[in-house]
């Protein structure tokens, strides 16, 4: 899988690089250490998040040193946020990963641990591998703070820190226990190792000397070498160390007759190294020739190779030999300081400083030191220096070399600063910090804490939080929380009710996390305390707030329904009387009369369902019905029901539609004529002469959805541009003229804003006074699946449904409104005035189909439908019930579902909307 992190020959080789980086440090799969586990406890404490961690990025995956709040050892490097942290050297901070796209699908961000904010600090080596990361997180969006961030980065030098230091630790062990070995080799070597002078005289032997020649240590150091040799030996052998000297070689073997004290001359191989004058000689019989040359090898590695600066210095504090570390550490070359006293480099400007003079007083007395200094590198640039003196004595117990080990601590004195400055800091913080021990009682707290409390430290010391703070209000089971966390030594966080030392409530916030040492022990607690009894106030008035809110959009939900069925029904008798009445051959004197009360009624219907549906899309319980639909079907029908009222000698009004649009899709075809009506509407009322369109253009389309782009455009009156905001408003039209001229409620681009946005969608309009207006917005409509309907014959009106149904209404007009409406189609009905009525009549009689309203005095139409459910004959679950009700369907949806109706009507009811009900519910055609 190909991953951000191994893009490129370049950015391969980098990460090689840092993964062996990674590995020098032998960190990854050890044990918990307390220094790590403390500074991922500080840093989720100092940064107030529930979790924290020490990562390291290995190939494959993200290894935990240390974490806080979160139940996992390692993870996958492929969802690691740490992968992008190590990119920069600065904090990564995700304020929300569900709004970021490089987190928002991220396991550990939908799923356990649920992240929602993340903040990471590169882990940084001092050859600047990034080995990982410190980092925060939480459950819930968040952002650190300044001092926060930068309290992040100081921790995440501390991480690198103690890492570098165990590396440096375990290396300088490892290299002091191999010298301590290669000594004790050295004396109880089978080999003769000596220290010979360029003269040849002998300054060192090993005491291997008098079992290997017989001869004391002592009868050796000070002699030539040739006097150990035949008197030709000499001879022999120096025209061979002339041309190896003369060709340059620091480096030459030989082999020698050696005459021993008691047992004659033996036969050595010499292994001979010259180094700052002297000779390094090693030797031995042909069967230990070269054991004791590569013990000096290494030992000179030890010195040459170590991370710390290695200086020796003669009898007189003067340097005799130092190695490349320390040439790095203090900028000087071994040349520079050969002969010199190092102190008189490193300390010029430090004479005066007692440590210096402590170091000097202990060098006069033989005595070994270790002191901490402030130096000067040769570029005066300033460096902070450990340096460790040991004394090397001669067998007459003086002073013969000394030994000085150099560690550069600089970024440990510039870290121990900065801790010091963040200690401050918290004794300063607004947030209250309390320090308890390990049985619960308060040893410390800062400023910030007696703020919040009002009590003083020698008032809590020694005493317990609980044994204060609590009062009449406190909640004893957050309390006990608490104890119980205690007791467990485990982290807890409450929120609870307590008593300043003036008396008054104060409602705190604790975070408390117990601090264990090496054994496991629990030493001391840390506890978070932030006063939130501003936010608890707010949490109270927003509770009651709400309550208040809820009450209300029920008493508005109550009064819609009321109101939807108070207005609606009459409406249906006077709608469907005067729809029979056009249906039954009037007289011409009484068709002028019947067509002024048809559209008198259909706009009082308008009116009542554009301030129903407002307030419906106000109250939230307005909800798109989406069904297999075509739409192209819906616009044409749209349209041409509107030319009756276009003057066709002055308006032109024309549809265009886009062939590449399928013809079904997912479409609430109510809501979507509803506002093609109201924007042609407004056409048609304000465009004297000239033209009107309607366009629909498919814009984009996938395998799931299509969406198409509507513009309803005029030649009218337009509207000026200061009144383009206003327009879409509650009752507002552009102006007060426009109102008396033209007529209307000023809902209409209201809602039809409202049902586009319920599509997820804006319009916008564009106009210009005396010019015309365009009124354009794009919708997405879900392609139907391969249930979805196709259109019909229910479209066409059928001869008839030979059936038999009930009619159950408390209004007797709406009772023969819908009988003679009924009777057209075919179908037989009787006839019920309440639902108790109603039930006793479908126990008599077998009936296709119930038509019921649902609000009725004596027992209304839920009841009796549930009724007609319990009856004790199966028929009764399968019999059709549907809702020919005024009432609000949205808002009593439910309750109509609960009840076990099968569909509904709403009136005043369209007589081919009744028809495409109630025909899948009756038999088939005679």
């Amino acid at each position: 899988m190909r991953t951000f992190y191994m893009q490129g020959v370049n950015a391969g080789e980098d990460e090689l690089r840092r993964i062996k980086g990674l590995e020098t440090y032998q960190i990854l799969d050890t044990e918990d250490e307390r220094p790590f586990n403390s500074i991922t406890e500080l840093a989720a404490e100092l940064c107030q998040m529930p979790m924290a961690m020490i990562t390291l990025l290995d190939s494959n995956r993200q290894w935990f040193k240390a974490k806080v709040g979160l139940d996992l050892k390692e993870t996958s490097r492929e969802f690691s946020f740490c992968n992008y942290t190590i990119q920069s050297n600065e904090i990564l901070q995700v304020n929300d990963t569900l709004l970021d796209k490089r987190f928002s699908t991220n396991p550990f961000v939908t799923g356990y641990p649920m992240v929602r904010f993340y903040a990471g600090a590169p882990l940084t080596s001092e050859d600047g591998c990034k080995l990982g990361a410190l980092c925060v997180m939480d459950t819930k969006p968040n952002a650190l703070n300044d001092l926060q961030q930068k309290t992040l980065l100081l921790l995440a030098d501390e991480v690198i820190l103690h890492i570098e230091s165990s590396k440096r630790n375990r290396e300088l062990k490892y290299h002091l226990d191999a010298a301590q070995e290669y000594q004790e080799m050295f004396n109880h070597s089978g080999d003769l190792h000596c220290i010979v002078s360029e003269t040849g005289q002998i300054e060192f032997v090993n005491n291997s000397v008098v079992d290997i020649i017989g001869y004391t240590v002592d009868e050796v150091k000070g002699r030539y070498i040739w006097d150990f040799c035949p008197p030709d030996e000499r001879n022999k052998l120096l025209p061979d160390i002339r041309k190896a000297i003369l060709s340059g070689l620091d480096h030459f073997k030989l082999e020698t007759n050696v005459v021993t004290k008691h047992e004659g001359i033996k036969v050595f191989s010499w292994n001979n190294v010259i180094r700052s004058g002297r000779w390094l000689i090693n030797g031995r019989d042909i069967t230990h020739q070269r054991k004791n040359q590569m013990m000096l090898e290494q030992l000179s590695l030890v010195a040459s190779h170590v991370n710390n600066g290695v200086v020796i210095n003669d009898a007189d504090s003067k340097a005799i030999w130092v190695n490349k570390a320390f040439e790095t550490i203090t900028g000087y070359r071994a040349a520079e300081v050969l002969g010199k006293r190092i102190g008189d480099l490193l300390l010029r400007n430090y004479t005066d400083n007692p440590t210096l003079t402590y170091a000097r007083s202990r060098t006069a007395s033989r005595q070994s030191f270790s002191v901490v200094l402030p130096a000067h590198r040769k570029d005066l640039s300033p460096v902070w220096l450990s340096v460790m003196n040991t004394i090397v004595l001669n067998d007459e117990g003086q002073a013969d070399k000394s030994i000085e080990i150099l560690t550069d601590i600089t970024q440990q004195k510039e870290s121990a600063s900065q801790n010091e400055t963040l200690n401050l800091a918290l004794s300063k913080s607004s947030v209250g910090i309390v320090v308890r021990d390990n049985t619960n009682k308060v040893v410390w707290f800062n400023d910030a804490f007696e703020t919040i409390t009002g009590y003083c430290l020698n008032e809590f010391k020694g005493k317990h939080l609980g044994d204060i703070l609590i009062g009449p209000d406190t909640s004893m089971d957050g309390y006990k929380v608490a104890k119980d966390a205690f007791a467990n030594q485990t982290t807890y966080e409450i929120e609870n009710l307590f008593y300043t030392k003036s008396g008054e409530k104060v409602w705190l916030y604790l975070s408390n996390t117990p601090l264990f040492n090496e054994s496991g022990q629990m030493e001391r607690q840390v506890c978070i305390v932030v006063d939130v009894t501003e936010r608890k106030k707010a949490e109270q008035e927003i509770i009651a707030t709400r309550e208040a809110a809820i009450k209300l959009g029920k008493a508005k939900e109550t009064f819609l329904s009321v109101m939807s069925h108070e207005m609606r029904t009459p409406l249906n008798a006077i709608i469907g009387i005067s729809r029979i009445l056009l249906e039954e051959d009037p007289l011409d004197r009484q068709l002028e009369n019947l067509d002024m009360l048809k559209f008198s009624t259909e706009n009082l219907l308008t009116l009542i369902n554009d301030v129903l549906d407002y307030t419906k899309i106000e109250t939230g319980n307005l909800e798109l019905e989406l069904r297999p639909v075509n739409l192209k079907k819906i616009v044409t029908s749209t349209v041409e029901s509107l030319q009756f009222k276009v003057d066709r000698e002055k308006v032109s009004m024309r549809v265009k539609i886009d062939n590449r649009i399928p013809e079904i899709l997912m479409v609430d075809n109510t809501r979507v004529y509803q506002v093609l009506m109201n924007l042609l509407g407004n056409a048609i009322k304000f465009t004297e002469r000239g033209e009107i369109n309607l366009e629909l253009a498919l814009i984009c389309e996938d395998d799931q959805s299509v969406s198409v782009r509507f513009k309803v455009s005029d030649t009218g009156i337009g509207i000026n541009p200061d009144k383009l905001d206003y327009i879409f408003e509650s009752y507002t039209q552009e102006s007060t003229d426009t109102t008396r001229k033209y007529g209307g409620t000023g809902l209409g681009l209201a809602i039809t804003k409202k049902l586009i946005q319920l599509h997820h969608s804006e319009i916008f309009v564009e106009s210009e006074k005396g010019r015309g207006s365009s009124f354009y917005f794009t919708i997405r409509f879900a392609r139907p699946g391969e249930a979805g309907i196709e259109e019909s014959a229910l479209d066409q009106l059928p001869v008839s449904i030979p059936s038999y149904i009930l009619i159950v209404d408390d209004n007797p007009m709406n009772r023969m409104v819908a009988q003679k409406t009924v009777m057209r189609w075919g179908i037989k009905s009787d006839l019920a005035k309440n639902g108790k009525e109603a039930l006793e009549m479908i126990e008599r009689k077998d009936y296709d189909l119930v038509l019921m309203d649902l609000h009725m005095p004596v027992m209304d139409g839920y009841e009796a439908t549930r009724k007609i459910r319990m009856l004790a004959d199966g028929k009764y679950k399968d019999l059709p019930v549907i809702a020919l009700t005024g009432s609000d369907l949205v808002v009593r949806r439910e309750m109509i579902l609960d009840a076990g109706i099968n569909d509904t009507v709403l009136k005043p009811f369209v007589p081919m909307d009744l028809f495409k009900i109630i025909r899948p519910y009756l038999k088939k055609e005679g």
